[in-house]
């Protein structure tokens, strides 16, 4: 029996594959809803941590939902900012990713509306950024998007080599310190 001959390498095909995660989410003109909300990190990225940032912060520039935003409110203008800071997880959580200390935080800004039922309302979106982030950023184990007001959505790094957006609990849940799972008000 022969061996199958590969035609192309391993990192041209985890490019494509790459590539159509992205094309497909970046297609989304509307919510993507999708019914799960994991998502494998590429195995070899081929842009930096810089650029999967830049890459997901367009995306969020072009669902309108970081930029700068006047509420009805609050005084002034609300700015959308980005974080990358330690991710203190062992004051959050009982078990977390190790050599992962790093998050990032897209702190979200614009239209409620769009903002929660356009770009929080698609967790597998989120994710599919997140894991790419995390393939290209190798010491980070968190990204959240934040809306400026309330609410969040983290997605974590999971030791199978996937990124997962966490499930809600209530905060009396006992699993409220475990990893993939929060509390927001």
């Amino acid at each position: 029996m022969k061996a199958p001959v590969m035609t192309e390498s391993p990192v041209k095909s985890v490019w494509k594959t790459s590539t159509k995660a992205l094309l497909l989410v970046l297609a989304c003109t509307s919510p993507c809803h999708a019914t799960t909300t994991s998502e494998p990190l590429p195995p070899v990225s081929l842009i930096s941590c810089q650029q999967s940032i830049d890459k997901t912060r367009e995306w969020l520039v072009s669902k309108q939902a970081f930029i700068p935003f006047v509420s009805n409110t609050r005084p002034g203008r609300i700015e959308p900012r980005l974080t990358i800071e330690n991710g203190n997880y062992s004051q959050l959580y009982r078990t977390y990713p190790s050599g992962r200390p790093k998050k990032i935080v897209f702190y979200l800004s614009g239209d409620a509306d769009r903002i929660w039922q356009g770009v929080l309302g698609s967790p597998q979106t989120l994710t599919t950024f997140a894991s790419l982030m995390m393939a290209s950023c190798p010491r980070v184990g968190l990204v959240e998007y934040r809306h400026w007001w309330e609410g969040y959505l983290p997605v974590g790094f999971f030791p199978d080599n996937t990124a997962k957006a966490f499930t809600w609990v209530d905060a009396s849940d006992s699993r409220v310190r475990d990893w993939g799972f929060f509390y927001s008000p």
